[in-house]
């Protein structure tokens, strides 16, 4: 950065900000002091505008209020921010915490930051009245506990393509990261250990996933995030043969030939009370946008389709019949993949989407895990975040409790949030859908389960999920045989000549032929007799007009 000499301007600038924060609802109009301040302070500190704007309320309340903190829902009043764009905020917020600009005291328990106050951190103050160098490795990591360093480690990992680092340079900055804040005794016990310094990365990984409560891990899956497709058998033959370091000391055990865990002595050298803090978040969430679905509760239906199709779906149902897919699996995996499947069912409205999902899982014996992605789109879009990887750490518990036998993950409407995306991010809510759908991305990519996804809008889905799915089966409306093979199933007591009429004169979905059979069902109980041929003629014409009413609707 350069060293400072004269840190009155750094003080007046954010004072200036601090003026001008109040009642701004963070956005600001172009004004050239402001300007000047906000590219001061960022080349400064290394800060985004809106980082650099919350910082200089939280260090002007603490200077002038004798070091009172602030608490959230002041610093929010200040600003003139509903409480629900707090969530916009709070990844700010976070990376003020965890690099030491601000310290965070929690009004409870939890790490919820909204139950928080803050104040600017005590060296930083001294660093800047002293008119000093600020020296920004005292500073960084000095919010970290061992479980926010691990997930920084991890984050650090992640952003290695995206930086074009190598895996040296990786490894490098982790030794870098580990000197800044070698206070943790957690690294020091590490090194105490002779973990080298992969050794460490895996357990930094490992570490940051159970806080995510993702307590059992495939080794595939290890091994591909962290050094890529090309090593990962390497990476698990070590881990067969019990010749890891980790393993040597206990750390980490691997159970069903792929599994690993963290031993309960690593759980008490590496997340000492933050675990029991870890459980009780994860037991207290509680999601409405989750269903479970067991196999033997779905009810056996007989579905009618194009015959091409109907070959494609049988292929398909062959394929994840239990020994035909760990076969797969176990292929792809060879191969240096992750051995999962993604799957895309598309089409108009009342094709029969989802009962395809339904009979595959009855005929395959799989339970559904189905999401609704249009319900997960939370006005709190931190929590959004969070839903996200809730859902997939869920689903890899899930399979890790069967056995490696994966259920089915059913997202249902996917194009809510696999949707396009705005390559022009200008804000808060903007970047978070970015990385709502990064993370959507990075998961599709470690996909060793079964991926299906449901929509009416294909035409909607970002090319990058298009193709992510292994296979695309598009559902139209039946053809003129299927559609009289449901009519016969379905309103039985038409003869076959009125069949015909009826396939001839509408081209009918499955889901429109569904609702006349159960007006047909209404009119029976009512009048105690079957509708007439010309009754049901009158339904099928009424459910086309309410059909192309919706269309244009």
């Amino acid at each position: 950065m350069g060293q400072i000499t004269n840190h009155k301007i750094t003080i007046e600038y954010l004072k200036l900000l601090f003026v001008k924060s109040r009642g701004s609802r963070l956005e600001f109009d172009a004004n050239k002091e402001v300007d000047n301040a906000f590219r001061y302070l960022s080349k400064l500190f290394n800060l985004t505008h809106i980082q650099c704007a919350l910082f200089s309320v939280v260090f002007n309340f603490s200077i002038d209020e004798d070091l009172e903190r602030v608490k959230t829902e002041r610093l929010l009043g200040f600003l003139n921010l509903e409480i629900e764009i707090f969530y916009d905020i709070k990844g700010d917020l976070e990376v003020l915490i965890n690099r030491g600009f601000i310290k965070q005291k929690k009004e409870d328990r939890s790490n919820n930051l909204f139950n928080s106050s803050f104040v600017v951190n005590q060296k930083l103050l001294d660093m800047l009245f002293r008119n000093e160098e600020i020296q920004f490795e005292k500073l960084y990591g000095n919010g970290y506990n061992f479980v926010q360093f691990s997930g920084q480690i991890c984050r650090l990992n992640s952003l290695r393509l995206v930086n074009h680092m190598s895996r040296e340079d990786v490894l490098n900055e982790v030794i870098e990261q580990e000197n800044k804040n070698e206070n943790l005794t957690q690294i020091k016990t590490m090194k105490s250990l002779g973990l080298d310094v992969m050794d460490r990365m895996v357990m930094y990984y490992m570490i940051h996933k159970y806080n995510e409560n993702e307590k059992a891990i495939n080794s595939y899956t290890v091994g591909f995030d962290l050094l890529g497709a090309s090593k990962v058998l390497s990476f698990t033959k070590k881990f067969k043969e019990k010749t890891t370091q980790m393993q040597v000391q206990g750390l980490v055990e691997l159970s069903n030939d792929t599994t690993l865990q963290l031993t309960d002595k690593a759980k008490e050298l590496f997340l000492n009370d933050a675990t029991d803090t870890i459980d009780k978040e994860s037991q207290s969430e509680v999601s409405t946008t989750h269903y479970y679905i067991k196999h033997d509760a779905i009810p056996e239906k007989k579905l009618y389709f194009n015959s091409d199709l109907q070959r494609e779906l049988n292929i398909l149902q062959t394929l994840l019949q239990k020994d035909n897919f760990d076969e797969y699996q176990n292929e792809l995996k060879k191969r240096g993949n992750t051995g999962g499947v993604s799957i895309l069912i598309y089409g108009p409205s009342g094709t029969g989407k989802s009962s395809i999902v339904d009979q595959l899982a009855k005929q395959t014996k799989r339970n559904i895990f189905q999401v609704d992605l249009s319900q997960s789109r939370s006005k709190w879009y931190g929590d959004s975040e969070k839903m996200l990887k809730n859902i997939f750490v869920e689903y890899k518990t899930l399979v890790a409790k069967q056995g490696g036998e994966a259920p089915i993950l059913l997202f249902n409407e996917c194009d809510a949030l696999l949707g396009k995306r705005n390559t022009d991010i200008e804000d808060r809510h903007d970047f978070t859908e970015a990385t709502m759908t990064n993370l959507l991305l990075e998961q599709f990519e470690k996909n060793s389960g079964i991926i299906i996804g449901i929509t009416n809008l294909e035409q909607n889905l970002d090319p990058a999920f298009l193709r992510r799915f292994t296979m695309k089966y598009y559902i139209g409306n039946p053809d003129k045989r299927a559609v009289k093979s449901i009519l016969k199933n379905k309103i039985d007591f038409l003869e076959d000549r009125e069949v015909e009429r009826i396939a001839n004169q509408f081209q009918l979905s499955g889901g429109e032929i569904e609702n006349i059979s159960t007006k047909c069902i209404i009119n029976r109980i009512i009048t105690k007799s079957n509708p007439t041929v010309s009754e049901v003629l009158d339904m099928c014409e009424e459910e086309k007009i309410k059909s192309n009413k919706w269309l244009s609707a």
